[in-house]
Parts: C-alpha cells; structure tokens; sequence
C-alpha cells in the first residue's frame, strides 16, 4: 500500500546534506560548476522542447538530479545560459505550462528540492505535484534573484513500499499572477531513510 507524507516546513532544511550527497544526473554532460552569476540577456538564445515522450526513471544511489531541461515539457521554453546547471533552463510562462518526469522509488523517505531564480515574491511560488497532489515550494523571502534551492518549503515523500509517481512542475493556480515567470534549472530527490 503506498502512502505519502507531504510535509512542508519552514526555515531551513539541512542543505549540507544535499550538497555533500552524489546526484546522479539525466543528462548526459552535467556541467561540474555551479556559477550564479545572471548571463547578460543579449546573449541569452531560445531553443526548441528535444523530450517527445514521458522519461521514466529510477531512483538509485544517494540522490536523483533531473535537469528541467530533460524533462517533457509543454509550454516551458528552453534558455542557454552558463549560470545554470548543465547550460540551460526552462522558465514557468503560463498557467498551461507543464515539466513531467514519471520516477520510480524504492521504500524511504525523501526531499525533494527545486533549483529555480526569481525576480519577486509574486514570481516565485510554483506547483511540484506528486500524482495529483500540488505542493507549494519556493526559494528565499523575497527572492535573492539568483539561483536557489527552494529550501524555505521542502517537499517530503514517504513510500512504505516501491513506489512509481508522476512528478509535474507548474504554476501554483491559487497565487496571485500564478506565479508565472520564474526559471527553474533542476529537481533534485536525496533519500533521508
């Protein structure tokens, strides 16, 4: 029997863990800095959606890191930028916009984090929905405007056995202005028991 715990916590969570864990990526060339720096827009280019279909993966090891990118998206544009992980992100433009992934975990619990930049408050709450249930998260606030975790609510998953979940990121329809507008690099899953 599966169950799920969503917990949402303020504050901070215990990023040390995250950062020492090994992530495996779904991409094939991850790019090994992490520079926050925003790129000029000038040099920023628009690329066209590569996923067609649904990936469906595994998590293994110590964490799971899925690049935006790589996930199958519908009304998510992809942007080339060095400031973000493996080179590009995916920004929320609508309340249609949807990033899907379907993951299959073994029995434990586990957080599940988001790398995104905000502009503002009303540009930083977005959806992470595990099947249908949607889970607030966002970064600091106010938003930094650079590249963060969205550390201020963590979203837990409990599984009592394995588990296959659909994972979807998109607007948060009870926010003012959906909270559209916002950048979003990667998901990241690390097992906490």
């Amino acid at each position: 029997m599966k169950k799920i715990l969503f917990a949402l916590l303020s504050g901070i969570c215990l990023s040390s863990l995250i950062i020492a864990c090994k992530t495996t990526n779904v991409t094939p060339e991850p790019s090994t800095q992490d520079n926050t720096q925003e790129e000029p827009k000038e040099t920023q280019k628009q690329e066209t959606q590569i996923v067609t279909v649904l990936p469906k993966l595994e998590y293994q090891g110590a964490g799971l890191k899925i690049e935006a990118e790589s996930m199958l998206l519908n009304d998510f544009p992809i942007t080339e930028s060095p400031s973000a992980s493996n080179g590009k992100f995916i920004t929320l433009k609508s309340a249609k916009s949807k990033a899907q992934v379907q993951i299959t975990f073994p029995a434990g619990t586990y957080e599940c984090l988001a790398k995104e930049k905000a502009k503002d408050n009303d540009h930083a709450f977005f959806s992470i929905t595990i099947d249908d249930t949607k889970n607030k998260v966002y970064p600091s606030n106010p938003p930094l405007g650079i590249w963060e975790l969205t550390t201020r609510i963590p979203l837990y998953l409990e599984f009592e056995e394995e588990t296959t979940v659909l994972v979807t990121l998109e607007a948060y329809e009870t926010y003012k202005n959906t909270g559209t507008g916002m950048d979003i690099d990667y998901i990241q899953f690390v097992k906490r028991r």
